[in-house]
């Protein structure tokens, strides 16, 4: 019995040696070639994670696309108004979704996004926006999303990363709506810059 215990413990000890040194626990860059796995239905919009941050009128935009992940890409942007103080957040998701208005075709890429009051959260609007892929070039690293619901002045957002450190967001409303569009020139932003 003496030395079973030894025995088993030692096993059991080597067993879980063996099974840590399997798991790659080491720390990866955000933008580690492969910290996005190849068969995910989304990494070919890959371009766009990673941390972002444009000027607009004096104002700040903040942008944070996540690698992906199990078909999903989730998103943040914040706009810093005088004195760093929020005018907007909003909380952004990439999904494979099959499009509300033609359940027998297949799974597209969707934008979902939602506005919330910096103070508590509470969402700004009734429903979150939702917009199908219309156009992407991987090659130019270019995406267009188009907003199907009609009633929304929100007609499309274009993403164009045209450099390694450098990305353009166009959101373009309908033209009922006497909105302009909204460009904003983002660079690349390291963690805690």
């Amino acid at each position: 019995m003496r030395l079973i215990r030894p025995v088993v413990f030692t096993v059991a000890f080597l067993g879980a040696t063996v099974a840590l040194m399997a798991i790659d626990l080491s720390p990866r860059a955000p933008d580690a070639p492969d910290a996005v796995r190849a068969d995910d239905p989304l990494t070919d919009l890959s371009f766009m994670c990673g941390s972002w941050r444009a000027r607009l009128d004096g104002d700040i935009a903040e942008e944070h696309w996540s690698d992906p992940v199990g078909g999903h890409i989730v998103g943040m942007f914040r706009w810093l108004g005088d004195g760093q103080i929020p005018r907007v957040l909003e909380l952004e998701t990439i999904t494979m979704r099959v499009p509300d208005d033609d359940p027998e075709s297949k799974a597209v890429p969707t934008l979902c996004f939602r506005h919330l009051a910096p103070a508590d959260l509470a969402p700004l609007e009734d429903k979150a926006f939702r917009l199908r892929i219309e156009s992407l070039d991987t090659k130019a690293k270019r995406v267009v999303w188009r907003n199907a619901d009609e009633e929304s002045p929100l007609e499309t957002i274009t993403y164009h990363r045209h450099a390694d450190d450098a990305m353009t967001a166009r959101v373009d409303f309908r033209a009922d709506s006497g909105r302009a569009p909204i460009t904003l020139e983002f660079k690349r932003v390291r963690p805690g810059s």
